[in-house]
C-alpha cells in the first residue's frame, strides 16, 4: 500500500503535464494561424513588409517546433514545416494569388495540429 501514494503521484503528474502541453499547444497554434492570416493581410498591400513578417514567423516556428515535437507526431511538424516554406517562397517570387491560397492552406494545416492533438487518454498518455 505504501506504493500506492507514489503511483498516483505520478500519474498526475504525467496527466497535468500533458494537459498543460495541450492546452499550450492550442494556443501557440492560434497565435501562428494570427500571425500567418496578418502575413496574408499585409502581403495585399506591401509585399516587402508581408516578407519581413513572413522571415519573423518562420523564425518563431523553427524555434518553437522542436518544443512540439516533443508531444507531436513529426510527420504533422513536417507538414506545417513545408507550407511556412512554400508561402515564404511563393512571397519572396512575388506570387501573391498563389501566395493568398498557400497561405489558407498553412493556416488550416496549423488549427488542424491542435484538432488532432485534442486532450484524449490516448494524446495525453
Amino acid at each position: 500500500m505504501k506504493r500506492m501514494p507514489v503511483i498516483l503521484t505520478l500519474l498526475a503528474v504525467i496527466l497535468a503535464a500533458g494537459i498543460f502541453s495541450l492546452v499550450w499547444l492550442d494556443q501557440y497554434t492560434n497565435q501562428l494561424a494570427g500571425e500567418l492570416a496578418a502575413v496574408a493581410q499585409t502581403a495585399e498591400s506591401n509585399s516587402e513588409e508581408a516578407l519581413a513578417q513572413m522571415e519573423a514567423v518562420q523564425e518563431n516556428w523553427h524555434q518553437t517546433e522542436h518544443k512540439i515535437g516533443l508531444f507531436v507526431h513529426e510527420e504533422l511538424l513536417r507538414e506545417i514545416s513545408e507550407k511556412i516554406e512554400e508561402c515564404a517562397v511563393l512571397l519572396q517570387l512575388n506570387r501573391l494569388e498563389e501566395f493568398q491560397t498557400s497561405v489558407r492552406t498553412a493556416i488550416f494545416a496549423v488549427k488542424n495540429l491542435a484538432h488532432q492533438e485534442m486532450p484524449t487518454l490516448e494524446n495525453i498518455f
